[in-house]
Formats: C-alpha cells, sequence, structure tokens
C-alpha cells in the first residue's frame, strides 16, 4: 500500500515540474523583458520617477532598474537572451541593446 504522504510528494512535484516548464516554455518565445520571480524586499524604478514595490510579471524596459534589499531576491527574464538573478543587496538595469552580445550587463 502507498501512503498518502508518498501520493502527494509525488503529486506535488508533478505539479510543480509541470509550471516551471510551462513558464520556461513561455519564457523562450517572449519578447519583453520582465520579473520572473521575487521573494523579499524588491523594487523597481522606471526613469524619471520613484522606487516602488515589484511584482511578478511586471513588465520591464530599457532603463528600468530592478533592486533587491538586505532578504531580496529577483529572477528577470531579459527578452530573447538571458535570465538574471540578482541576490540581496544588488541593483540591476536593464540594458538598451539587449541583443548585442558583445555588450556587458552591468550590476551597480
Amino acid at each position: 500500500m502507498v501512503s498518502g504522504k508518498k501520493v502527494l510528494s509525488a503529486s506535488l512535484f508533478a505539479l510543480l515540474f509541470a509550471l516551471s516548464h510551462n513558464a520556461a516554455a513561455q519564457d523562450e518565445f517572449s519578447e519583453n523583458s520582465f520579473i520572473r520571480a521575487l521573494a523579499g524586499d524588491v523594487t523597481v524604478q522606471k526613469p524619471g520617477t520613484v522606487w516602488g514595490q515589484a511584482q511578478m510579471g511586471l513588465e520591464l524596459a530599457i532603463g528600468d532598474s530592478v533592486r533587491t534589499g538586505a532578504d531580496g531576491r529577483a529572477e528577470i527574464f531579459l527578452a530573447g537572451t538571458a535570465i538574471i538573478k540578482i541576490n540581496q543587496n544588488t541593483e540591476f538595469q536593464i540594458p538598451q541593446d539587449n541583443y548585442n552580445s558583445q555588450k556587458r550587463v552591468s550590476l551597480i
């Protein structure tokens, strides 16, 4: 007899795998940069505005900045190029040219 905990664990794993696989497939075809995941203190600043609270799925444009606090982490999908993971106490700005592999992305 299979225990209820094992069945629940297997079901939960299968669900999480399916959700993450679906999100990855969507990212691959996205032409927009956006916040893919976040935890803790994460804020966003659009050029010419003040810092505001970040939200999962928030679309980002060239020049936007994402900042993490002491307990913050974020994962940013850069349109068609990469997934950037930033840890605590970091500031990241969406680069001018996401598609030029010779340009470097700078962490402030």
